[in-house]
């Protein structure tokens, strides 16, 4: 998987480095191994109907994290390759 990510960036242009953490709660860890970075993107899925609580407390926890994080929504279809 990491080499996959390591060509894509490459084709893609995107100067970065490709780390692999194993762990229950990858935001936290990452957020720990990368220290002062500048900013964490991360996925985002909007709650269903009727889990909006749940949805509340997972984004209360992650407000917790103390890195600046850009969330995202991917509504399909959308190839990094393209």
């Amino acid at each position: 998987m990491a080499a996959e990510l390591r060509e894509l960036l490459e084709t893609a242009r995107i100067e970065a480095t490709v780390h692999v953490f194993t762990t229950d709660d990858p935001l936290w860890e990452i957020a720990k191994q990368t220290g002062e970075s500048a900013v964490l993107f991360s996925d985002f899925t909007p709650p269903e109907e009727g889990e909006e609580q749940e949805f509340i407390d997972s984004m209360a926890s992650l407000a917790q994290i103390p890195i600046d994080m850009i969330l995202v929504y991917n509504t399909g279809g959308v190839s990094l390759e393209a």
